[in-house]
């Protein structure tokens, strides 16, 4: 089952929009405020990771949970979780399973990207699965997500360079799947799977659902999870820095 999507492209995926433009970066964190979608979970990592807990600081206390050390660094925006390649990665709160509209948004910066490392895995890695991160065949950022109610889809964009902080995202929702980097949308394509159908299994940032794939190997920062599609303007509202706890 493992790369169940390996050259399967549903034919809308040619509706792509082109560019990855770099986007001004903003000066701290919290300074986004105003138009962004009401949150399942934000994880800036500005409060220490203890005993494995990850604070969420949209003030719905999903707390998020921690792989390996829980080490933090200099991030995009204050500080961001080392994710070591090894035995890091973080664990969403499992109610991303109830949501018929999605979002995804944080900034990453690889060291290196190994063939089917994952920024975020969520399904079973089986029947039902969504994932973004590095394609060990197109070698480009991937988005894959499949289950039991419609056609698998693919979307693709350039890679995120090592070494750089880049903003991903992507949405679900409308009947619609969305891929966005740094701000732009690069590729939309006709999806009719939800999370709400997914089989609950993991949802997981840095690692993969398929036990024998790498785990990413860098930082990241400003996880944003919503039940709730956000348009290409929030989307770039979002880029600029999350609220800070509440």
């Amino acid at each position: 089952m493992k790369k169940i999507l390996t050259g399967i492209m549903c034919a809308a995926a040619a509706i792509a929009f082109a560019g990855c433009a770099s986007t001004k970066e903003a000066g701290a964190s919290g300074s986004a405020g105003g138009d962004i979608p009401p949150a399942l979970s934000i994880y800036n990592f500005e409060e220490p990771i203890e005993d494995g807990d990850v604070p969420d600081a949209s003030g719905n206390d999903l707390v998020g949970y921690a792989g390996g050390d829980g080490t933090l660094t200099d991030g995009k925006f204050g500080k961001a979780m080392v994710f070591n390649g090894s035995d890091c990665y973080l664990t969403l709160d499992e109610s991303v399973f109830d949501s018929d509209e999605f979002t995804f948004a944080a900034w990453v910066k690889p060291d290196m990207w190994k063939d089917w490392a994952r920024i975020v895995d969520i399904g079973d890695g089986a029947t039902t699965d969504l994932w973004l991160g590095y394609a060990g065949v197109e070698h480009q950022l991937r988005l894959d997500v499949f289950g039991t109610q419609g056609t698998p889809v693919t979307l693709l964009a350039a890679t995120p360079a090592a070494g750089q902080w880049t903003h991903v995202a992507f949405t679900l929702g409308d009947g619609k799947a969305s891929l966005y980097v740094n701000g732009n949308l690069i590729q939309q394509v006709p999806c009719t799977n939800k999370l709400s159908g997914f089989v609950h299994g993991q949802a997981y940032v840095g690692r993969s659902n398929w036990s024998a794939d790498p785990l990413f190997a860098g930082a990241v920062d400003e996880i944003f999870v919503s039940g709730t599609c956000a348009t290409g303007k929030q989307i770039k509202t979002i880029m600029k820095g999350l609220p800070a706890a509440k």
